[in-house]
């Protein structure tokens, strides 16, 4: 008979999984209970085919881990009739110390239940008041789940714990001891964050690259999101930062021969920032996720979560008025023990010191707002001056470089250009003695004007007896101004932190086009503004 702790379903119903969920939901928030599947309403078995039962206990499962928040702590027990060959289960459910929600998905408000005699109902103000005072000073990253954990579960912890320790591995004590699994070996919620593959809704990471300084725009030039173990993520979140074309890393040797690095961040320096994100996460808010996202000029490293001392407003600081206080005890006891984190909470300090000896734009900011907060990290190798050459008074300026001013604009400067550019589309293949006779001037005027069409890009002759080609805007240098401002900011930082001063225009393009969608007479156009010049009409060959 159905009671406070015991429910029969006679099956798993699919379309209405919310009907036998929130009964699991309800066992949990009360003092837990037994939900016996493939039972009838009065309690007698049914079964279901004994082939089925793998199917059928993946589902299950599978329900329990997306749908309730904290995990349920629960387990199931296999009841097998061998003469019939069938098989029912019975999910035994704990309760624990805090407010197991049903999640619908994440377009709906999750819903919370407690049993009443045989049913599972909403609880009434006064029962949901009395659920929170039970659960207000329990440690949410302490919760247990209902996944056996154990050693094996650990393999990327393992070695970085053991780096930090000795070559000490973990063990199931040490586990236990850092809050990771339960006396019965039961995952807590930080060990579902840092176990191996970690499926966990919220063990996730999103990776954006932005074309320009400033968003400004939906128009990303890469994303991609990354779920497992918080190990895994933070150690891929860095060499994601090392595959972004805006950034430099390496080292030089210094006079006494000892390696100096010379990056745009230090892999300490990172690896102390995500460290702080996912550390201080606020891990009861789901569908949002760690966000980095990569500029020319920074990085923006975002966790969900108000910051602890609690401000409504948004508030920006420099890192070093920042008074850090740890939501996530347990995690940042994981993090001390594999000298990841500090035991002091100093991690901060080694960022303000890695900038210390920069000017005050290059200073690590903290953003705070009431949902999220946000590390902001300076690229050093980002030099501030170059974002002046993109602004309109002194990209106006470089207008005197032929080949960055519209074809109209220098003839209107110098018709004679116009005429030699009407006798060439007329006919192509035009020589010298033609041309004077067409346009009425000195043989050595003709040569004068083709050498500057020739210097401003729009006259192309590519053999002795090869015709002329005349070149259109668009397919000239000038053709960068063609682009929307953040973009050409995004082209001239790029190549004024990445290019030599003299280079290979045909290699540097290859390059530039495995980050950036441009085309070569853009890329040459960019290189005019930056400051680059041809060492003679016949080479690729460009020299700052």
């Amino acid at each position: 008979m159905e009671s406070r702790d015991i429910e029969y379903k006679s099956d798993v119903n699919k379309k209405e999984w919310q009907n036998w969920m929130k009964t699991i939901v309800a066992f949990s928030n009360t003092k837990g209970g037994k939900l016996y599947m493939f039972y009838s309403d009065q309690g007698d078995y049914i079964g279901i085919d004994l082939n089925n039962a793998d199917e059928y206990k993946r589902y299950i499962n599978q329900m329990i881990r997306s749908h309730t928040n904290p995990i349920a702590n629960y387990d199931i027990e296999d009841i097998v009739d061998y003469e019939k060959d069938r098989i029912a289960f019975i999910i035994n459910v704990h309760p624990r110390n805090s407010i197991t929600w049903l999640v619908i998905d994440q377009n709906n408000d999750p819903k919370t239940y407690i049993r009443d005699e045989g049913d599972s109902v909403h609880p009434t103000p006064d029962e949901m008041q009395e659920l929170l005072l039970r659960t207000n000073n329990y440690e949410f990253d302490k919760i247990i789940t209902g996944i056996t954990g154990n050693v094996n579960s650990f393999i990327y912890l393992n070695e970085v714990y053991k780096s930090a320790n000795n070559n000490t591995g973990l063990t199931d004590k040490i586990l236990k001891s850092l809050n990771l699994i339960s006396e019965d070996n039961k995952m807590t919620l930080t060990g579902l964050l840092f176990m191996d593959d970690s499926e966990y809704k919220n063990a996730n990471l999103v990776c954006n690259i932005w074309p320009s300084v400033n968003k400004g725009t939906d128009n990303y030039l890469d994303s991609k999101k990354y779920n497992g173990s918080i190990i895994s993520l933070i150690e891929g979140a860095i060499n994601y930062i090392k595959s972004v074309s805006y950034y430099r890393f390496g080292g030089k040797k210094t006079d006494d021969m000892q390696l100096k690095e010379n990056s745009s961040f230090s892999t300490i320096v990172l690896r102390e920032a995500f460290v702080n994100a996912f550390a201080h996460r606020d891990y009861r808010i789901d569908g949002n996720e760690v966000c980095l996202d990569c500029y020319p000029d920074r990085i923006e490293i975002t966790s969900p979560g108000s910051m602890l001392q609690g401000n409504n407003t948004r508030v920006i600081q420099k890192l070093e008025s920042l008074v850090s206080h740890r939501r996530n005890q347990s995690i940042c006891d994981v993090f001390v023990n594999c000298k990841w984190m500090e035991k002091k909470g100093s991690g901060f300090d080694k960022i303000i010191e890695e900038y210390s000896n920069l000017s005050e734009e290059y200073y690590p900011l903290y953003v705070s707002t009431r949902v999220n907060f946000t590390l902001i990290l300076k690229n050093k190798k980002y030099t501030y001056s170059n974002v002046n050459i993109n602004s309109n008074v002194i990209v106006q300026s470089k207008l005197d470089i032929l080949p960055l001013q519209t074809r109209e604009d220098i003839i209107n400067k110098n018709p004679n250009l116009g005429l030699i550019i009407e006798a060439i589309e007329f006919n192509p293949n035009i020589n010298y003695d033609l041309l004077q006779k067409e346009t009425s001037l000195s043989k050595e005027g003709v040569k004068y004007n083709i050498r500057k069409l020739k210097e401003a890009f729009i006259l192309k002759k590519d053999g002795i007896k090869s015709p002329y080609q005349v070149l259109k805007d668009n397919e000239r240098p000038c053709s960068i101004y063609m682009l929307e401002n953040d973009d050409r900011i995004m082209i001239t930082n790029y190549i004024s932190n990445n290019c030599d001063t003299e280079i290979n225009v045909d290699t540097e393009y290859k390059k530039i086009t495995k980050k950036i969608y441009i085309t070569k007479p853009q890329f040459v156009g960019a290189l005019f503004i930056c400051g680059y010049t041809f060492i003679d009409g016949e080479s690729e060959i460009m020299k700052k």
